[in-house]
């Protein structure tokens, strides 16, 4: 049985790390093999009192305050950096503080990527589905959201094509993530999943998007447009440090409702068409996804989906040109 650590930075948490903790709690992997590794990132709430109580007793839950910086790096990057110099498994999971995770969380996710090869590479790191709680509609169009790129994703990867991993969810061969000099040895970005991604990758390891009913995590929905604009803002930094063809088709797909009404006035067929082309792929995207997560009944938010994903686009677009720096987690970037 392999010696699994798992990986949590948390900041200002105290609203959700007793949810987090109950379900590492949970976990049916024994403790024996298990390290849980809590970076505190010098929170000015309860957060670091609730931990500490909630450890006592559980030699494999450490907490770790996190002063002082490492490298280049700040925020996420730069707890982890110094949570994995501490984490002594061979493989390593990556979780946040709102995220609750599943009972076989572990197990699952060992069984992606333990000894595994895909394109003839070893497989050094792997996300797998983060869903959002829903309470509605707007909470299920988030989860529509994710399970739409997690599926996006997913496909792409089928044709060797990475573009990132879900750092909420993720999985990492320790050797992998030690290959790269770690998150000390990397420039700082505010996309600290998407940077470790392509770090591990230039070290010849590849990657799994796994779509599936296992290992899936549960995660809290952003409670207002602002607040989900705030961290769709941040995600943008990070896809704008992709190759200019992967650049190029973010910024048409953001602006392809406009576009196609501009279109619809020359040419009604072709806008309609493209309409149609691109509402179905979506459809079908969704669908498959759904199915194979086990939440097939969510499509019926689909319509609901459609609209949310345009405003969502321009709206992070304008908020991106309004607002010059990232704000997260109480810190400005």
């Amino acid at each position: 049985m392999q010696k699994v650590s798992i990986l949590i930075a948390v900041r200002n948490e105290e609203a959700n790390i007793k949810r987090c903790l109950d379900a590492l709690e949970a976990l049916t992997y024994p403790t024996s093999h298990l390290q849980i590794l809590i970076g505190n990132d010098d929170s000015t709430d309860a957060t670091g009192r609730l931990i500490a109580e909630f450890r006592a007793g559980k030699a494999h839950i450490e907490l770790h305050h996190i002063m002082t910086k490492i490298g280049a790096q700040a925020g996420k990057g730069n707890v982890l950096a110094q949570l994995a110099q501490k984490a002594t498994g061979a493989y390593w999971l990556v979780t946040d503080a709102d995220i609750a995770v599943s009972p076989n969380w572990v197990q699952d996710a060992l069984e992606t990527i333990e000894n595994k090869t895909m394109r003839g590479k070893e497989v050094g790191i792997a996300s797998h589905l983060t869903w959002i709680e829903t309470k509605g509609i707007f909470s299920a169009c988030q989860a529509l959201e994710w399970t739409w790129a997690l599926g996006t994703f997913a496909f792409l990867g089928y044709f060797g094509i990475g573009l990132t991993t879900q750092g909420n969810n993720m999985a990492l061969k320790a050797e992998a993530y030690k290959a790269t000099g770690g998150y000390e040895a990397m420039p700082f970005s505010i996309t600290e999943d998407f940077a470790l991604f392509w770090a591990i990758r230039r070290q010849g390891y590849t990657f799994l998007n796994v779509v599936h009913d296992k290992a899936i995590v549960t995660s809290l929905p952003a409670p207002t447009w602002e607040a989900l604009f705030k961290q769709h803002r941040r995600w943008l930094v990070g896809a704008l440090e992709l190759n200019i063809f992967w650049k190029g088709l973010l910024l048409l797909r953001t602006f392809l409702l406009p576009l196609l009404v501009l279109l619809f006035f020359a040419l009604p067929a072709l806008a309609v068409g493209i309409a149609i082309s691109n509402t179905a792929l979506s459809f079908l995207t969704l669908a498959i996804t759904l199915y194979r997560a086990g939440k097939l009944r969510y499509i019926s938010y689909f319509p609901f989906f459609i609209l949310y994903q345009e405003i969502l686009l321009l709206g992070t677009f304008f908020y991106y040109l309004l607002q010059k720096s990232v704000e997260w987690k109480g810190r400005k970037y």
